[in-house]
């Protein structure tokens, strides 16, 4: 692909993820670290995990990068009584009346090219299993079905880091990690007037500035960094 392309055409692809992360840090106060760590998950299709105490942003951060790129996104809080359907999708019925196993992933995570779990520990062993494989294979084993996803990249959070050997081996296939600090006491003059923004629908849905065309042409020129 990118032998196909000019100079100048570089050039441009260059400038990209700076504008992403001026754009992405914008509505947000104290966040130039995290939109900084999203940009470079996303420039080498790794996946990340921001750690911090609530209402830091954190999920706000990710809808508005999948939004920058135009991206198909899901989100989820996760808890101990999550089902993998809620995740993956549900059965079909009609389907499975006809002895085929297939899930209804239309919306899902299996079908997302950005996705956020919030509170990613508190899955179930399950679903905790299923994501090993799409983390590192960008593959959901569905009983006898093999699914390819198109994930691209994987963000998460957690109000703290797991000691528990089970999640430890997610969290070892979760390369980038943030932790996200409440900002300092003299900027919440400044997070309240952006706080007042977003809810009065001054901030609103951003419009993609680079495609996921223009993500891949990026990664390609990442791996052939010396």
């Amino acid at each position: 692909m990118l032998e196909l392309v000019t100079n100048n055409d570089i050039k441009k692809l260059l400038r990209l993820p700076l504008l992403f992360v001026k754009e992405l840090e914008r509505p947000f106060v104290g966040r130039h670290d995290e939109a900084e760590l999203i940009a470079i998950a996303l420039l080498t299709k790794e996946h990340a995990i921001l750690i911090g105490e609530p209402g830091t942003a954190k999920s706000a951060m990710i809808r508005r990068a999948a939004q920058l790129i135009g991206a198909r996104f899901f989100s989820y809080l996760m808890t101990k009584f999550t089902e993998p359907s809620e995740l993956f999708g549900p059965l079909d019925i009609n389907a499975l009346k006809n002895g085929r196993y297939i899930r209804i992933t239309k919306g899902k995570l299996p079908e997302a090219d950005i996705v956020f779990l919030d509170e990613i520990f508190k899955a179930s062993s399950a679903i905790l299993n299923a994501l090993l494989s799409i983390l590192n294979e960008r593959v959901f084993y569905d009983g006898y079905t093999e699914i390819r996803v198109p994930l691209w990249s994987l963000f998460s959070a957690t109000n703290e880091v797991p000691e528990d050997p089970e999640l430890e081996a997610l969290y070892d296939r979760i390369l980038l990690r943030q932790y996200v600090r409440p900002v300092s006491d003299n900027m919440w003059k400044d997070l309240l007037e952006a706080a007042w923004n977003i809810e009065t629908g001054k901030v609103g849905v951003p419009k993609p500035i680079m495609s996921l065309d223009d993500l891949k042409s990026l990664y390609e020129l990442v791996l052939k960094v010396d």
